[in-house]
């Protein structure tokens, strides 16, 4: 289906712009259509997608499915991500990955301070001039002890100033630092399949709250999350077409999933087809129907 307008802003489309990942390229999505313009692509789509991967329940599927989803899913899932780890002396500090590695951030209890190797002789440099007064040339060549200190030993600088060099090496996940997903992003996933089954019905004005949703942050549409009992490496859309609304389910590694609900949204004329992504043999798969689907009767087929 080829679309000439942006199904948000109603513009043209500039066939130059990239087709849009209906559930994110990031997650293992290969199902991908000429829908938004560069701006709603970029500045809204981009900042509405990018909140799904810190969803905790998204977090802990890809963590449980780890060892059989590719790593480029997991890799790209992690990073800003954060973590915990515990310092030699019991503290518990914060982490976050960064494209090359995962970094503790600096704390400081009373007299304890934790901060990254890679910063302490700078910043032992400072504190051995400020709260010491020696020297620069002193205090420079104090500091460099960091770097021949034997990890895990305490060892003297100056006086009463101890240093204990420690690179930390396990890293827990910490799943308390993610939220849920944005609402208008499963809002954006569910208008966008829409999309692809009404083709360019889809500019009708009776989609205009639903664009007013996902475009200025309010919550016109109706979405209710849910949690199944076990992760699976594959992604999930259906819909249902009701008498008075129309409902699009969002299944993202089976396992986190958002109900959205368009209410007073009648939809006479479209089928009912079925998109599942299988995360571990690369395929998109496509039922006719819900009831097909709920039969176990899919087919493969290009994106």
């Amino acid at each position: 289906m080829d679309f000439d307008k942006c199904i948000l802003c109603l513009k043209t489309l500039d066939s130059s712009t990239p087709p849009e990942h209906v559930i994110p390229y990031s997650l293992g999505g290969r199902l991908q259509s000429l829908l938004l313009c560069d701006k709603c692509n970029h500045e809204v789509g981009a900042k509405l997608y990018a909140s799904i991967k810190f969803d905790s329940w998204v977090r802990k599927a890809v963590w449980e499915l780890r060892s059989v989803l590719p790593n480029k899913i997991f890799e790209a899932v992690e990073k800003r991500q954060s973590y915990t780890t515990n310092s030699p002396t019991g503290v518990t500090l914060k982490a976050k990955k960064t494209n090359s590695g995962i970094r503790i951030k600096p704390r400081s209890i009373g007299t304890e301070t934790v901060l990254p190797t890679q910063n302490a002789t700078k910043y032992l440099e400072k504190k051995l001039i400020n709260d010491f007064g020696i020297s620069s040339e002193t205090a420079k060549s104090l500091s460099s002890k960091v770097s021949a200190t034997p990890n895990g030993e305490k060892v003297q600088i100056f006086k009463d100033l101890h240093i204990v060099k420690w690179d930390a090496q396990q890293f827990k996940p910490d799943f308390t630092s993610n939220g849920i997903s944005k609402i208008n992003a499963m809002v954006l996933i569910a208008f966008e399949y829409l999309a692809l089954l009404l083709g360019k019905s889809i500019y009708d004005e009776s989609f205009n709250p639903v664009r007013e949703s996902i475009l200025n942050d309010s919550e016109l549409v109706k979405v209710e999350f849910f949690i199944s009992s076990k992760p699976q490496p594959f992604h999930l859309i259906y819909p249902e077409f009701e008498s008075d609304k129309t409902v699009i389910s969002i299944h993202l590694f089976e396992y986190s999933i958002a109900k959205v609900t368009f209410n007073k949204l009648k939809i006479s004329n479209s089928p009912d087809f079925c998109y599942l992504e299988d995360l571990i043999k690369h395929i998109s798969l496509g039922a006719w129907s819900v009831v097909d689907a709920k039969a176990n009767k899919w087919h493969e087929f290009d994106n």
